[in-house]
């Protein structure tokens, strides 16, 4: 199959089970964009793939997915340019910033900490044999023999 043409055909395929999806959610009251994430999972190898595996197959060929991943990385930006665009801070700017800043900082530096301090108990039973612990006369970080 021409690779347009596919790629057109991905793009019905996920429009149209997006739009079902997210109108099925909206009917029990849910916000559509979950459905559309539903969509998502129905298309994937987990639903559609295991039930029609050779129609997924044809259907999200993998010599068919870096176009398909390249215009979906297009739409994420445009969709946050969007969200950016229309996004209203009603308590104003400051407190905004504020608190992007503090989520910001604590969703790096939280995770930062708990691996550095969850490495010195993991690095024993995990570390492939051979490797410097500490306590053997081999300082570089290669093999010692």
């Amino acid at each position: 199959m021409n690779g347009t043409l596919l790629l057109l055909l991905q793009l019905l395929v996920i429009l149209v089970t997006a739009r079902l999806c997210g109108a099925v959610l909206r009917h029990f009251g849910q916000p559509p964009v979950i459905g559309e994430m539903m969509g998502g999972l129905l298309l994937g190898p987990i639903v559609f793939g295991a039930w029609l595996p050779e129609l997924h197959a044809t259907l999200f060929a993998k010599a068919s997915l870096p176009a398909l991943s390249g215009l979906s990385t297009i739409g994420v930006a445009l969709f946050m340019f969007i969200v950016g665009v229309e996004f209203r801070a009603p308590e104003g700017s400051r407190a905004q910033l504020r608190a992007v800043a503090s989520i910001g900082l604590l969703g790096v530096a939280l995770p930062l900490l708990l691996g550095l301090a969850a490495a010195p108990l993991l690095y024993r039973p995990f570390a492939p044999a051979g490797w410097a612990t500490g306590r053997s006369r081999c300082s570089s970080p290669r093999p010692c023999r």
